[in-house]
């Protein structure tokens, strides 16, 4: 019996529409999604990735964005690109032509925790506000960048437990289901060794004050991260809730405070309610003082320092 004209042509679009999704998974390309509050557009470039097809790659990007953007909650609209690099992972101050973040990894093959580790914390700088550190001559303000850096760490090893956690029952695809333990035994055996295993909260003062000086020259003194990253851990952990007050951190001219308790006081002033008893908190884990918990008094201005564009 001959079809209507209506039927043959929903098949003919649904025929066209299985050809072009079949070529572009073929090809390593996948469809563009679009960002939505707390699912970033991401898209991942072809180029060197060993054995690994970019839609995989992206899986795991989306893996990391589910748990670690979930938790911050609401977010305007993020668009990454993601490419292969040769040398440390990064996230480049610039844009790109099309608008988006690009974060460079050095993973290659599927070393799908790898992959992971790397991407969230270089999604968490972007959470930071990583390019509001920013002079007037371009240049990035790192006096209290390893603070920052500390805590993307801990953003790493948080998804890294997490997605652990979620794959066991939701993996990206199926036959990744297995893959769950080996996310967990990365950031197991990061938080095993030996300068991050007796890191707490309660050690940090003491650690602060031996090692802040070494902080502020260098923002990539990778143990002393390790060991901040793993005290700050477990109050992550505990309330995911608390990663929504990253969203504030870097914002009006805190770079450029020339002390580390007054970074942390412009952070707390700029966030909202919910988040400032958190941020105190912190500052008091860090130096006697804390931070004065008061909204009375007016912020101070935003530094001369930090260039508007970048905000």
């Amino acid at each position: 019996m001959p079809q209507p004209p209506s039927i043959r042509f929903l098949r003919a679009i649904v025929f066209v529409a299985f050809a072009f999704l079949t070529a572009a998974t073929a090809s390593g390309q996948t469809a563009e999604i679009r960002s939505s509050p707390t699912r970033p557009a991401i898209r991942v470039v072809d180029g060197d990735w060993g054995r690994a097809r970019p839609e995989e790659i992206e899986a795991v990007a989306r893996s990391v964005a589910d748990v670690l953007l979930r938790a911050v909650g609401q977010l305007e609209p993020l668009a990454i690109a993601i490419e292969p690099g040769t040398e440390h992972p990064e996230v480049l101050y610039k844009k790109n032509s099309r608008g988006e973040y690009v974060i460079v990894l050095s993973a290659r093959d599927r070393r799908w925790a790898q992959y992971a580790y790397q991407f969230s914390h270089e999604l968490c700088h972007v959470l930071a506000n990583f390019d509001h550190r920013i002079s007037t001559r371009g240049e990035p303000l790192s006096r209290h960048q390893w603070f920052e850096e500390a805590v993307c760490e801990t953003a790493a090893l948080f998804s890294l437990r997490a997605m652990a956690a979620r794959w066991q029952d939701a993996p990206p695809f199926s036959h990744w289901q297995d893959y769950a333990p080996w996310l967990a035994a990365y950031a197991d055996e990061m938080l095993a060794a030996e300068h991050r295993r007796h890191a707490q909260l309660q050690r940090l003062r003491a650690w602060y004050v031996e090692h802040g000086a070494v902080l502020a020259q260098d923002p990539y003194a990778r143990q002393l991260n390790d060991f901040c990253a793993a005290a700050l851990l477990p109050l992550f952990e505990a309330d995911p809730a608390r990663w929504n007050a990253l969203r504030y951190l870097n914002l009006d001219g805190a770079a450029a405070e020339p002390t580390f308790d007054g970074y942390l006081a412009r952070w707390q002033r700029s966030a909202p309610d919910q988040h400032r008893a958190f941020i105190r908190r912190l500052a008091v884990a860090f130096g006697p003082g804390g931070v004065d918990d008061t909204r009375s008094e007016p912020a101070p201005a935003a530094s001369a320092t930090l260039v508007s564009a970048w905000r």
